[in-house]
Formats: structure tokens, sequence, C-alpha cells
């Protein structure tokens, strides 16, 4: 019975298509029936799903050095089934949804994909890892820490995009694929930290228009970039420049909307009105210095030795 449930490698896209409608399914009817079933109902239903899949992605492989694309699918399914059913297992043993639970269930899906990823050469369970890792690490901050200020979120996603840009260097010779799931996640991650420092300048503005209305009841909001924005063009070049020598695509892509949050940070004028001091300026003498480093006249290389005659 165990065996029977091995996908085969010609029909794996059919099974793959057919667990990715399952997964849907499942999802749904935890959202759509979540207040008429009881915590328990949801936890069975979903457990039998997620022991379905579990039991076709734990089958040999295909035998290739990686994941065909439809284990890849398979993979990240039984990732969400595994996680629904954890969460549902957290409501029944009375878990409100804390930094707790995020931290235990996080360490448990991040040991399921490290299985995968030392066991099968998966690349995309090293990418979920890695996002399953920061929001690990924010949660165990939250839980140990209780931070009153929205800025130590800041300073933690920072740390955690450094990590992952470093894991990223240091695999991208040895194990590519994984190095750019490294890429990948720390691209989310800056992207977070972009969101966060747009939410604490708006919600700031917005306090002091109000008299503090919207500064929160846990966190404090600041407001003001205090200088992330360096952080955000840095790490914005840096996922460009990435995919544009590795030739990927998807670093490129998040590159490009680190760079739009980034300028949704350093376009607006300052407390004096506008003026092309600051940002303006120094993007103009960089984008000089670029080009003139790029478009210098070149020197005609030098002709290349004869050719030794052959002996005879």
């Amino acid at each position: 019975m165990f065996a029977a449930l091995r996908p085969h490698p010609h029909r794996g896209d059919i099974v793959a298509a057919g667990v990715v409608l399952l997964t849907l399914f499942t999802l749904m009817v935890n959202l759509r029936m979540g207040g008429d079933w009881s915590k328990g109902v949801h936890l069975i239903v979903t457990a039998v799903i997620a022991a379905l899949v579990l039991a076709m992605v734990f089958q040999p492989g295909s035998g290739d050095e990686t994941p065909r694309p439809y284990e890849s699918v398979l993979h990240v399914a039984s990732f969400l089934l595994l996680l629904a059913t954890l969460v549902n297992l957290a409501n029944v043993l009375g878990s409100h949804g804390g930094s707790g639970t995020f931290v235990w269930v996080g360490l448990l899906l991040i040991g399921y994909c490290a299985w995968f990823v030392s066991e099968r050469n998966s690349a995309v369970m090293t990418l979920l890892a890695a996002v399953t890792g920061v929001v690990v690490v924010l949660s165990f901050v939250s839980l140990a820490f209780h931070p009153h200020t929205i800025t130590t979120y800041k300073w933690v996603l920072l740390a955690c995009a450094v990590v992952l840009t470093l894991a990223t260097v240091s695999q991208r010779d040895a194990r590519r694929r994984h190095a750019v799931s490294f890429a990948d996640a720390a691209g989310l991650t800056v992207i977070a930290l972009g969101l966060l420092v747009i939410v604490d300048q708006v919600v700031g503005l917005l306090g002091d228009v109000f008299g503090g209305a919207f500064s929160g009841a846990q966190l404090h909001f600041a407001g003001g970039p205090d200088g992330w924005e360096l952080v955000l063009l840095l790490f914005g070049l840096g996922l460009l420049g990435y995919g544009s020598i590795d030739r990927e695509r998807v670093p490129q892509f998040l590159g490009l909307l680190v760079l739009g949050l980034y300028l949704f940070e350093a376009f607006q004028p300052s407390e004096d009105g506008p003026s092309l001091i600051g940002w303006p300026l120094i993007l103009l003498v960089l984008t000089g210095g670029l080009l003139a480093i790029g478009l210098r006249p070149r020197e005609d290389l030098p002709p290349e030795p004869p050719v030794p005659p052959s002996s005879p």
C-alpha cells in the first residue's frame, strides 16, 4: 500500500497537479469551516491529507541528482500541509498563535526542510527553510525580549539578510542552486524590512498629525527612515548584480522590488522642502563614475604571439 503511493516519473506531473488541488482544498476547508468545525475535526482532516502527501514525498525519488519539477511541487505542497497540521495541533493544545507557537512550529518545519535539502538536494526546500528561519528568529526575539519599538525588528531583519547573503556567497561555487535560494530568501527579507520601514514612517507621520492616535498599543512607531534607504539601495543593487552575473531572474526581480522601496523612501523631500542635495546628487555622482569607467576608451590588445613551427 505504501509503495502504491509512489509517483512514477512518467506520471509525476499529473500527480503533482492533483496534490496542488488537494492542498488548495485543504487550506480552503480550514479557512471556510473555521467557525463551524471543532479544532479536533480540523486537525484530523488536515493530518490525514498531510499524511497521504507525506507518504508520497518520502518515497524514493526519481534518482536524478536534483529533484524534478513535479517533485519540487510535491515538496512545497507537503510543507504547506504540514504547516496547516501543526497549526491545527497548536490550536488543539490551547495555543493562541503567540510567538512561542511560531518558534516551535517553525523549528519543526526547518528540520523537515533540512531532511530534503540533505537527502534530496532540494533547493526549493532551502528557500522555505531560510524564510522560515527568519520568521523563527523574529518570533524568538518577540518571545524573549518583548521589544517595544519596531526598530528592533528592523535590525533583526537586517542581521538575517546579512547572514543569508553570506550563505549565498559560501554556497555560490559549491551548490549554486542552493545559493540562489539563499539569495531569494535574502531578497524577501529585505523587502520585509523595506515594508517595515515604510510602515514605521507612515504610522509615525500619522501619529504626529493626529496626536499619537496611530502610534500603536504595543510597538512604538518612530517615523522617519533613519538611513535605511542606504540599506535598501545596497541590497537592491546587490541582488541585481548577483542576478545579472549568474543569470538568475528571481534575484533580479527581487532587486527591482527593493529598489522600488528605496525610491519610495528616498524621493520624499526633507523638512526644508524639495532639493537636489542628498540622494539625487549622490545618485548622479555614482552614475557618472560608473559610466566613466564603463565607457572609457579601450586600448587595442597586443597581437597574439606567433605560433612556433611544428617540429618535423
